[in-house]
């Protein structure tokens, strides 16, 4: 199974679907999409429209609230909504979460983006909500993955922004599914580049590929002027164990 998840810099704005970007999703061939900061509006019908003539018919979308960033999905196999919801810390953290099942495939996945600017007291938060919401359905296949707006590289980052939860993460039977090489966030000028977008698959999957495109089928993704985003898509290709044949956490 491929999953993709791609920021495609809205910016909380419903700005015009940039040109290339559904040419390069569709390019990408994946099962599903997670796409954060994403805006809805009435100009997305064509889009939506695109993809579902390109093999993406079921969709979902977190609620939209004026003046925040969405998380949309789109699948080749059926959605139905799932129950976790972010916390209310701050009015971005609702819609910047969305938590889908697959029924025909039997795997659930968490599309994430934490919004910034955010406080200390509330990145802890969003945090232990993360670990509560694997620890909930740690017995199904479970795929959490978005942006997470830390950059795994950071060694100067205080251990509860990202290597703590790794370890809890890692404790419940996830592991993490994101390249080790390549970046994912091209920022403007001389800004360094980042690795703020990352994956955790549960005990479930077998990782066979993890990689930050930044050019599919001739398209600038990311990275150059001119890009898609001021973002790599993350790609991940994973397929599930048999029961006997999963990982102990």
């Amino acid at each position: 199974m491929r999953i993709i998840t791609w920021n495609v810099n809205h910016r909380t704005k419903e700005v015009p679907i940039r040109s290339g970007l559904i040419e390069a999703l569709l390019a990408l061939e994946a099962d599903v999409m997670i796409i954060t900061e994403f805006v809805p509006g009435k100009s997305r019908t064509a889009f939506y429209q695109a993809l579902s003539d390109g093999g993406y018919p079921f969709t979902i979308i977190s609620e939209h609230l004026r003046g925040h960033n969405t998380i949309f999905i789109a699948s080749r196999f059926p959605l139905t909504k799932g129950d976790l919801v972010a916390p209310s810390l701050m009015k971005a953290m609702t819609p910047n979460a969305l938590h889908v099942r697959l029924p025909s495939v039997g795997i659930e996945i968490l599309g994430v983006r934490l919004p910034l600017p955010v406080k200390k007291e509330h990145h802890f938060l969003w945090w232990e909500w993360v670990l509560a919401s694997a620890s909930s359905v740690r017995e199904l296949p479970l795929v959490i993955i978005g942006d997470f707006n830390v950059d795994s590289r950071n060694r100067r980052f205080p251990k509860w922004k990202w290597s703590d939860p790794v370890q809890k993460l890692s404790e419940l039977g996830f592991s993490l599914a994101t390249p080790s090489t390549g970046f994912s966030f091209f920022p403007r000028a001389d800004k360094k580049k980042t690795c703020l977008d990352h994956a955790f698959i549960s005990k479930d999957f077998r990782l066979l590929r993890a990689e930050y495109v930044t050019e599919i089928s001739g398209l600038r993704v990311a990275g150059t002027d001119g890009a898609v985003s001021d973002h790599a898509v993350l790609l991940v290709d994973a397929d599930l164990f048999e029961v006997g044949d999963r990982r102990n956490p």
